[in-house]
């Protein structure tokens, strides 16, 4: 089960674990559509400011994002943008965001180390601390995939002011 943090400073909340766990600013983000419509910009300033590159994948808060191809999609950007073992997957958003990254994440290159952000309550209890990730198929939701913790959690509050 991974670490649970409410913040109200996820930049700086990223930072400071990125640092105790002597890992590289390198951050693929995994972010709702509706969610970096609303944040993306200032957290993208945030973290340019205390030095992260981040590669951003911006996923539709659809059902339909849970999928193979979608998955697809994400392995060839990543392979595209340089992505590897060395960085470190941020999933912001909903339970679509949350277990299409988890899944991608625990899949490529043999698996990245993840961490939640959920933007939703019942992303707080599903994929982000129960460790599901999974991507539908069409004889059923959720049928591929795996149980795959995320090494932190961070629940910043500011997301359900715009979700709830």
């Amino acid at each position: 089960m991974s670490k649970v943090i409410f913040t109200h400073a996820l930049a700086d909340d990223l930072e400071a674990y990125c640092l105790r766990q002597a890992l590289p600013k390198k951050l693929v983000l995994c972010v709702d559509k509706y969610i970096d419509t609303h944040f993306g910009a200032a957290l993208s300033l945030e973290l340019r400011k205390k030095n992260f590159t981040a590669h951003k994948s911006v996923i539709p808060a659809s059902e339909r994002s849970k999928s193979l191809a979608m998955a697809n999609k994400l392995y060839g950007e990543w392979l595209t943008a340089g992505v590897d073992r060395s960085h470190v997957v941020v999933a912001i958003g909903g339970g679509v965001v949350g277990d299409l990254a988890g899944f991608v994440a625990a899949s490529y290159m043999r698996g990245l180390r993840l961490i939640h952000v959920p933007t939703t309550l019942l992303a707080m209890v599903d994929s982000a601390i129960g460790g599901k990730v999974a991507v539908n198929h069409h004889a059923g939701k959720n049928l591929i995939g795996f149980f795959y913790d995320a090494e932190l959690t961070l629940i910043d509050t500011a997301f359900f002011a715009l979700t709830a």
